[in-house]
């Protein structure tokens, strides 16, 4: 059986985000748009991304906020604890 935790983070200002996970879901709860590596998130918008069983991204991922809103960018993602092959 796979094992895996859930974690979230929150990001108030422009910068890179390192996944290294099987799932994850941008959402934004800030008061402007936001982009995630140049898909627009209105605000209350989210992305999902997902990843096939036992597979996972590693992939760095760019926010770049609105000027003059309030930055609230919440990313949670799946991490596995271990995978049975």
């Amino acid at each position: 059986m796979n094992q895996y935790i859930t974690e979230t983070r929150h990001y108030y200002q422009t910068g890179w985000i390192e996944t290294q996970c099987a799932a994850l879901t941008f959402f934004n709860n800030g008061t402007g748009a936001v982009l995630v590596n140049n898909f627009p998130l209105a605000p209350g918008a989210s992305l999902v991304i997902q990843a096939e069983e036992k597979d996972f991204t590693n992939q760095s991922y760019q926010a770049v906020f609105a000027l003059g809103f309030v930055n609230d960018l919440i990313v949670i993602m799946k991490r596995y604890v271990n995978i049975e092959l």
